[in-house]
C-alpha cells in the first residue's frame, strides 16, 4: 500500500509525498471540484517521489491508474535520473484552479503522456543548440544599478548585463581588452586608455569617451565602491575615443583596479532612468525579467557590440540564464539533485560537497571543479572612538577566544587552513615566516584576563555583522559560542548582501562584523581595508592611525614594496589587531555533467555566459 504525505507549496499547488514507491512512474487522475487534473512523479530517491498536482483544492479521494505511465527520458548528466515533471490540465473552460483569461498548460502528447525534458516548462535540450542555463545566487542582486554596493549576486550577474574598460582572467592577471582596446603608462601615475570606436549598449547608444569620463566620476560621486574608485584621482577626456587618467599612486595592483573594476554605461541612459531596475549596458546579455527575490532571466544579446572578436568573459555560450536565488543551504542542494539548477557555484556546505566528489555516491552526474579559496574569512573590528572596541585589548581578547580551527573544522568541514595574518597565503607577496609566529592561538584563559584588564571582567554584549552566506553564518554561531564562553554576549544580525554592504560602513549598526578579502598581493588586501584614502581618512572599520598609514604606504609602493617592509607593517597590524583573520577553505563549483568548463572571474563568481557547455546539455526555464 502507497502511503502520502501532503504539503502545501502554495495556493495552487500542493506536494504529495510518496513513500515506499516501487519504481513505477504512474499518473494520477485528480478529481477536483468539477475539474480532472492529471499529474506526475518527480523521483527523487528510490523510495521517495514527489507528485505536483496544479489544482487550488485537492479531491480526499485519489484515483491510481498504474498502466498509464509518464514517458521517461533518461537524462544523461542529471542527478539520479531525475523525471522533470509535466504538469498537464484537463479543463473545458480554464484548466485546474486557474483565473479566467489564463492561458492553459498545453497538452505533451495526443495521449495525454508527458514527454519529460523537451518542453519549455520543464526542462530543455540543446537541440539545434539552444542553450537554457539555470543558476543558483545565495543573494539577490538588490540593486540593477552599475554602481550600487557590490555583493555575491551582482558579482554574478552584472557583468553579463555591464562591461568594463579592461577585465581580469584571474587574480593578479594583466589588463584584457573589453571595452578599451588599449592603454599606455605615460608616467608612474598617468595612464591613456583607447576605447573601441563601435561600441553601442543594448539601447543603441553610441559609448565615447564622455560616457566613460561620466561613469568613473558618477561612481566615485555616489560613493558605494570605494576599494575600485580609491586609487583614482581623475579621468579626463583627451578626444573622442581616448581618455586619460591620473592614479593616486603605483602601487601594487592599483593600475589593474582602476582600469578593470569601474562599469561603464551610456551617460544619456543612466540619466534617463538610473539602472536601479533596468540595466542598459553593453554587455553580451539583456535583463528580460526580474522577480525580486526570487528569479532573474537574462537573454542573449543579438545585437553586441563586439560579436565577431569577443572577449572570453563575453563569450554568451548560453542563449538564456535562469538565475534562481536560494539562500537556504539545504534547499540550494535539493535545487540541485532535483533539476532546478544546472550550476551552483561555491554554495554546497562541506558536508554535503563529499557527495559530489570522487567516491561520493553523486560524483558520476556532476562536475565539480575546486580551487583553494583566494578569499580569507575575517573580522573586523568597529574601532570608531564611541564604540567599545576602540579599546586594543578588547579586540585581543576576542582574537584569543575565537578557536579558528573550531570554525574551519564546523564550517568548512576541515577542508582548508586557518590564517596565520590578514592576507591570503597564495598572494605573490606574502612572508612564509608569518606561518610560523604566533597570532593569537586559541587561548580562553587569556581572553579572560585582557577583558579584566580592560575592566570588564563580567563581559558585554555585541552585535555581530554578517551577511547571508550559508559558511558565515556557521562562523558566527561558532564564534557566538566561543565569545559567550568567556562572558560576551553575542547578537547576530545576519542580511542580504545589498544591507551588509551598507551597514558596514555604518558605525552605529556593528561591533565587529565577518567579511571575506583577497587580493592579488598581501598588501592589496590591506588596501581595500586599511587605505585612508579609501575611506575619508580611516580605515574600512573607522581606525584612525598614523604609525599604520605610513607603514602600509611603504609597504604598498612599488618602488619599497620589499618583504622587509612588509614584515614591519605585518607586525604592527598584528599588535593593534583592527582586522583578525580566521581561515580559508575551498571553493567548489558543482554542475551537471552538460557544463564542460567553468569560467569563474577574479572575484570567485561564476560568469555563467562564458562557460561551455556540451552539445547535449539539457537545461531548463
Amino acid at each position: 500500500m502507497h502511503k502520502y504525505i501532503e504539503g502545501e507549496l502554495s495556493i495552487y499547488y500542493k506536494i504529495l509525498f510518496l513513500i515506499d514507491r516501487k519504481g513505477v512512474d504512474d499518473i494520477f487522475l485528480i478529481p477536483t471540484e468539477d475539474k480532472m487534473c492529471l499529474c506526475t512523479y518527480i523521483n527523487l530517491y528510490p523510495n521517495i517521489s514527489l507528485i505536483f498536482v496544479h489544482v487550488k483544492t485537492l479531491s480526499s479521494k485519489l484515483f491510481y491508474f498504474p498502466d498509464r505511465r509518464v514517458r521517461q527520458m533518461k537524462k544523461r548528466n542529471r542527478i539520479l535520473s531525475t523525471l522533470l515533471a509535466a504538469v498537464i490540465v484537463i479543463s473545458a473552460l480554464t484548466g485546474c484552479g486557474g483565473k479566467s483569461g489564463e492561458e492553459n498548460a498545453p497538452a505533451d502528447s495526443a495521449d495525454g503522456s508527458a514527454e519529460v525534458g523537451t518542453d519549455e516548462s520543464s526542462g530543455q535540450e540543446n537541440a539545434g543548440g539552444y542553450v537554457s542555463v539555470r543558476q543558483h545566487l545565495s543573494e539577490d542582486v538588490g540593486s540593477m544599478s552599475p554602481w550600487a554596493a557590490d555583493g555575491g549576486g551582482r558579482m554574478a550577474v552584472l557583468p553579463e548585463v555591464y562591461e568594463t574598460l579592461f577585465y581580469q582572467r584571474v587574480i593578479g592577471g594583466e589588463a584584457l581588452p573589453l571595452l578599451g582596446s588599449s592603454y599606455e603608462k605615460t608616467s608612474d601615475t598617468t595612464v591613456k586608455v583607447t576605447i573601441f570606436d563601435n561600441i553601442y549598449d543594448t539601447a543603441g547608444n553610441h559609448i565615447t569617451a564622455d560616457d566613460v569620463v561620466f561613469s568613473y566620476n558618477q561612481d566615485i560621486a555616489e560613493g558605494n565602491q570605494p576599494s575600485y574608485v580609491g586609487n583614482i584621482v581623475s579621468v579626463e577626456k583627451v578626444d573622442d575615443y581616448t581618455v586619460q587618467f591620473e592614479l593616486a599612486s603605483n602601487g601594487v595592483g592599483v593600475l589593474e583596479d582602476s582600469l578593470c573594476s569601474i562599469r561603464i554605461v551610456s551617460q544619456a541612459a543612466y540619466e534617463a532612468d538610473k539602472m536601479e531596475s533596468n540595466p542598459v549596458g553593453t554587455g553580451p546579455y539583456i535583463m528580460e525579467n526580474w522577480v525580486t527575490g526570487s528569479t532573474i532571466t537574462l537573454v542573449k544579446n543579438e545585437n553586441y557590440w563586439h560579436d565577431e572578436d569577443r572577449a572570453e568573459v563575453a563569450a554568451a555560450n548560453a542563449d538564456k540564464i535562469i538565475y534562481k536565488v536560494i539562500s537556504e543551504p539545504s534547499q540550494i542542494l535539493i535545487a540541485l539533485e532535483t533539476g532546478e539548477v544546472d550550476i551552483v557555484s561555491n554554495a554546497i556546505s562541506t558536508t554535503d560537497i563529499h557527495r559530489f566528489l570522487e567516491g561520493g555516491e553523486l560524483a558520476d552526474k556532476f562536475n565539480v571543479y575546486t580551487e583553494p579559496a583566494d578569499l580569507s574569512q575575517v573580522i573586523f573590528f568597529n574601532c570608531s572612538e564611541d564604540n567599545i572596541f576602540s579599546d586594543v585589548r578588547l579586540r585581543q581578547a576576542v582574537c584569543y577566544a575565537i578557536d579558528n580551527q573550531g570554525i574551519l573544522d564546523g564550517a568548512y568541514d576541515g577542508l582548508g587552513a586557518v590564517c596565520h595574518c590578514f592576507g591570503g597565503e597564495k598572494s605573490s607577496d606574502y612572508v612564509e615566516a608569518w606561518k610560523s609566529e604566533p597570532y593569537y592561538e586559541y587561548n580562553p584563559e587569556k581572553a579572560k584576563e585582557l577583558l579584566a584588564e580592560a575592566g570588564y571582567a563580567d563581559g558585554f554584549q555585541i552585535h555581530l555583522l554578517l551577511d547571508a552566506m550559508p559558511s558565515h553564518v556557521l562562523m558566527a554561531q561558532i564564534i557566538q559560542m566561543n565569545l559567550a564562553d568567556v562572558g560576551i554576549e553575542v547578537i547576530i544580525d545576519s542580511y542580504d548582501s545589498a544591507l551588509f554592504n551598507t551597514y558596514r560602513f555604518d558605525p552605529t549598526q556593528f561591533d565587529i562584523h565577518i567579511n571575506n578579502k583577497a587580493g592579488a598581493y598581501v598588501a592589496q588586501q590591506w588596501q581595500y581595508s586599511l587605505d585612508p584614502d579609501f575611506f575619508g581618512g580611516a580605515t574600512t572599520n573607522f581606525l584612525v592611525d598614523e604609525k599604520l598609514f605610513d607603514l602600509y604606504k611603504t609597504a604598498i609602493n612599488l618602488d619599497t614594496h620589499t618583504p622587509e617592509n612588509m614584515d614591519a607593517c605585518w607586525q604592527y597590524i598584528k599588535e593593534i589587531v583592527p582586522v583578525y583573520g580566521i581561515c580559508f577553505g575551498y571553493n567548489y563549483y558543482v554542475g551537471t555533467q552538460g557544463v564542460e568548463e567553468f569560467y569563474i572571474e577574479p572575484h570567485n563568481s561564476v560568469i555563467t555566459g562564458a562557460c561551455t557547455f556540451s552539445s547535449d546539455f539539457k537545461g531548463g526555464e
